[in-house]
């Protein structure tokens, strides 16, 4: 009843702010839904990003060796930041030649600069060395998980699946799979070696110059957002590629499983004709990989 003994002017104010009030509420909303789908649509792309989808693969499959993991992650954290140390370390003692030559006074400091680079090697070595076993163990460990794995789905597949898919075909696609895990599992190292020469020298040089190292940065996440859009066009072409290596390996599988019949019905040469088309056809696109590859790293 307030609302209607106030003047008329007054009304009309009331009226635009709870219309306004409203508007705004229901544009929250909206963008809310909006940023909430493009947060949902952002995360399932990074779910689904190649190396992402292999290291969960890697984790999964390394059940009862997941600590090590972490282990040789930690390792190669500190053998990567006492391969940093070194160059650091031998530039101490070209200052110090430098600026004082070599007296007296700084030799001693010299040499122990000296043997401290050689205790940074044998450590890093110690911490590397140790993270590469560690790391291959586990590496075949997850293969023999995942192998196990994909061997029981197959075989608990009903017949017709089997008949209508070539034993060839899945065969080569269980090995390619397990070896491709072994090998990202057994390569840990790289990937750590790769984050620790951009974040190293990043934050070494932001001791010195924090403008340098911010335009560096900045110039590292650029190559990488480039060589993503590589990748985009590439990785459909990888694709392609191991679907022609499965077909190979199908043909081939078949010629030498039925090599009996073969022989008897001396049909040897119109099958190796066929195998050899087969193993040529993805040629063309074997190079415009190629090419496109090596554009991408020049």
């Amino acid at each position: 009843m307030g609302f209607y003994r106030v003047t008329f002017p007054a009304r009309i104010v009331l009226a635009v702010f709870f219309a306004a009030r409203t508007y705004v509420c229901v544009r929250m909303v909206l963008f809310a839904n909006i940023l909430k789908q493009a947060m949902l649509s952002i995360f399932a792309k990074i779910q689904s990003e190649p190396t992402i989808f292999l290291f969960k693969k890697m984790w999964r499959f390394a059940k009862g060796q997941r600590h090590i993991i972490i282990l040789v992650l930690v390792l190669y954290v500190f053998s990567n930041a006492l391969g940093l140390l070194t160059p650091y370390i031998f530039g101490e003692v070209l200052n110090s030649i430098q600026k004082n030559g070599v007296t007296d006074a700084n030799v001693a400091h010299i040499l122990l600069l000296l043997f401290a680079i050689v205790g940074t090697s044998v450590l890093f070595w110690i911490f590397h060395g140790t993270g590469r076993v560690l790391e291959q163990r586990m590496a075949f460990k997850v293969r023999e998980q995942y192998q196990n794995y994909l061997l029981h789905g197959v075989v608990d597949l009903d017949i017709p699946w089997h008949t209508d898919h070539d034993s060839g075909d899945t065969i080569d696609k269980i090995r390619k799979s397990s070896r491709d895990l072994m090998m990202l599992s057994a390569h840990l190292f790289e990937d750590m070696q790769i984050l620790a020469r951009i974040i190293g020298p990043v934050i070494i040089l932001y001791l010195y110059s924090h403008s340098v190292a911010v335009a560096i940065l900045a110039f590292t996440i650029g190559s990488i957002a480039v060589l993503f859009q590589f990748d985009r066009v590439l990785i459909p072409q990888y694709k392609k590629l191991a679907e022609y290596e499965n077909r190979i390996e199908a043909k081939v599988f078949d010629a030498l499983a039925n090599i009996t019949t073969v022989k008897i019905l001396n049909i040897k040469k119109p099958i190796l004709a066929n195998i050899a088309r087969v193993i040529h056809a993805p040629f063309a696109l074997f190079m415009k990989n190629v090419k496109i590859n090596e554009v991408k790293w020049f």
